[in-house]
């Protein structure tokens, strides 16, 4: 929820919608499990964009590459970096048309660079919603809601809100994408056959091709107040969050 010029504070757009019903109404906050959304925003604003220079890599991307390039030449070698291994990106191998128009390159980051970024900047300074936590945002603190929904399990949780509080024919609905239906990327994992991946598996070969277990647990220590409030949990290599 974002206020605006006309809505001086969180408080004014509260008092509005107490005059506008007359009962309170329902409010919900759709989340996300914090490691997903990482992965998630890298794959997104890096790995498969179509565009060799966006807004994301003058903001962030080229920070995160020229900051933590010799060190993370130092860990995974030189030819990891090579256009044969798409810049260090995309360890699942992307399929045809998601590659094609993919205009990656080596002065992109690789998800490690992009981890340190975050690590080395702290996620409360880094003002940008896709990996931001989301106990962070100002809405969270201020509006007091009623329902928090994972996104991973929209279909059952968003279904209970709905037929308790969205009773018309024409009252709308957002409908996400399921994050945990099976992403189709080609290659990597069993040579020519299709690889089937849900979102928590991508985090899991994602962490385990670039991250260690300090990585991660630092990563966890930034997102923890997110793992705390909405409840994920985590359990990997032998770690085990919160």
């Amino acid at each position: 929820m974002r206020t605006t010029a006309k809505m001086a504070s969180l408080d004014q757009y509260q008092l509005m919608l107490k005059k506008s019903f007359k009962q309170p109404p329902t409010s919900f906050l759709v989340v996300r499990h914090p490691f997903e959304r990482i992965v998630s925003a890298f794959r997104d604003k890096w790995e498969t964009s179509t565009d060799d220079i966006n807004d994301y890599y003058l903001k962030h991307g080229g920070l995160a590459m020229t900051n933590h390039r010799k060190k993370a030449v130092e860990k995974f070698g030189q030819d990891f970096f090579s256009e044969a291994n798409f810049f260090g990106g995309a360890p699942l191998n992307l399929s045809g048309n998601a590659r094609k128009g993919a205009r990656r390159s080596a002065k992109h980051p690789i998800f490690w660079e992009f981890v340190q970024y975050i690590l080395e900047n702290g996620v409360n300074l880094i003002k940008d919603e896709h990996w931001r936590p989301i106990t962070t945002h100002c809405g969270v603190c201020h509006v007091n809601y009623d329902y928090a929904l994972h996104f991973e399990n929209f279909d059952v949780e968003g279904a209970f809100i709905k037929s308790e509080f969205l009773s018309k024919a024409n009252d709308v609905w957002p409908v996400p994408k399921r994050v945990n239906e099976a992403e189709n990327v080609d290659g990597a994992l069993h040579g020519a056959f299709q690889s089937i991946l849900s979102s928590r598996q991508l985090v899991e070969f994602y962490f385990d091709k670039y991250l260690d277990d300090r990585d991660i647990e630092r990563l966890f220590e930034a997102y923890k107040q997110d793992f705390i409030a909405f409840d994920y949990t985590f359990e990997y290599r032998g770690l085990k969050f919160p």
